[in-house]
Parts: structure tokens; C-alpha cells; sequence
């Protein structure tokens, strides 16, 4: 199996797996938490932009142990992240707009349009 956390869309080949349910949801639950997966039971996990929502003291370390219990021997763990080094850059700008900084602002911090929408740590 190929699982794609955070992900609300199909993708051929892929099952998804996501905190919130939906119509192309395969799974819904926490990223911290695959214990619907045995362990060594996931061919590739591929999470784009879903580490950052986990607080770092304790829940991302937490949530990095579950997918590597969960992926086989050799498999991959792809994990994809907003780039806070760039986007700080971005943000000082002196050319950049108050649009643009605000939708810069969005990324670092999340959305914040649900209660899962919330970023708790900058990664690179």
C-alpha cells in the first residue's frame, strides 16, 4: 500500500488517509496515530504539508515513530514541508505587497479556517 496522509483527493495507486472525512477518503484519523495499519504494513507514506500541524515538543516526534512503524523494511517516507527560511525571506521583501504578506503570513502560520488548520512548528 501506498499512503498519502493529509491528502483529501485520489490519486491513482494511492489509499488516503486524512483528519478530516471526505468523499475521497480512504481513512480518517490523526497522523500521530496509524494504529488502523500494522506495523511494516505500508509499501511509501508520502505526507505533503501535514508535519508542520503537529506540535513539535512531543506530537511530531510522535507522529514521525507511527510512519516509520507502519512502512516496510526499505520502504520510503517522502515528507514534504513549507519552507519557513524562504518563506521569511518572502515576507521581508520591500517589494511585496500587504496581499502578499498576508498569504506568506497563511503558509507559516496555517490557515486557521478549521481547528486542524493551525501551524505549530517552521520546518525547512
Amino acid at each position: 500500500m501506498k499512503l498519502h496522509i493529509g491528502s483529501r483527493k485520489h490519486h491513482d495507486g494511492w489509499t488516503t488517509l486524512d483528519i478530516t472525512p471526505g468523499p475521497d477518503v480512504d481513512f480518517t484519523g490523526n497522523c500521530k496515530d496509524l494504529s488502523q495499519f500494522a506495523d511494516g504494513s505500508i509499501e511509501t507514506i508520502y505526507a505533503s504539508h501535514v508535519l508542520e500541524h503537529a506540535p513539535y515538543h512531543f506530537e511530531m516526534l510522535k507522529a514521525l515513530k507511527e510512519w516509520f512503524r507502519v512502512v516496510k523494511q526499505g520502504g520510503t517516507v517522502m515528507i514534504s514541508v513549507p519552507d519557513l527560511e524562504t518563506l521569511c525571506h518572502l515576507f521581508i521583501h520591500p517589494q511585496i505587497t500587504p496581499k502578499d504578506r498576508h498569504h506568506i503570513m497563511r503558509i507559516i502560520f496555517g490557515a486557521q479556517v478549521d481547528p486542524h488548520d493551525f501551524h505549530y512548528a517552521g520546518l525547512d
